[in-house]
C-alpha cells in the first residue's frame, strides 16, 4: 500500500505542475518517475475521456513494475484501443511500442514498450 501511495503523490504532483503551467522540458521529463508523467498526461487529456481511461489502464500496468521508471514492460489492457492512440500516449510519456499485425487479434491487447532514447 506504501508504493501505491507514492505513486499517487507522484501522479497527482504531475497532474499540480500541468495545471500551474510549469511543465518540464522533454530532458528533465526523461528522468522522471513514469506516474508522474501520466499525471501531467492526464491533466492535459482533460477533453478526451477514452485516453484518460487509457492512462487508468497504464498506471495499473505500470504499478506491477519493479520500479517507478522501467526500461521495458509488458502492458496488458482491458479495452479495447486504437493503435495510434496507444502509440501516441505512450510515446508522450517517453515510451515506444512495436507494431502490431492486423492478422492477430490476440495481440491488440497485449504491448511491449520500452523507453525511448534520451532527448538532448
Amino acid at each position: 500500500m506504501e508504493r501505491l501511495t507514492g505513486n499517487n503523490y507522484l501522479f497527482e504532483t504531475g497532474r499540480e505542475t500541468i495545471r500551474l503551467n510549469k511543465a518540464p522540458s522533454l530532458s528533465e521529463l526523461y528522468n522522471l518517475s513514469i506516474f508522474y508523467r501520466l499525471g501531467a498526461l492526464y491533466e492535459q487529456s482533460k477533453n478526451a475521456p477514452t485516453r484518460q481511461l487509457l492512462i487508468d489502464e497504464l498506471i495499473r500496468e505500470f504499478s506491477y513494475a519493479s520500479s517507478v521508471l522501467p526500461n521495458s514492460i509488458q502492458i496488458s489492457l482491458k479495452n479495447h484501443y486504437s493503435h495510434r492512440l496507444i502509440k501516441t500516449t505512450l510515446r508522450k510519456i517517453g515510451y515506444s511500442v512495436s507494431s502490431i499485425p492486423r492478422e492477430s487479434y490476440l495481440h491488440r491487447f497485449y504491448y511491449n514498450a520500452w523507453r525511448q532514447e534520451k532527448v538532448q
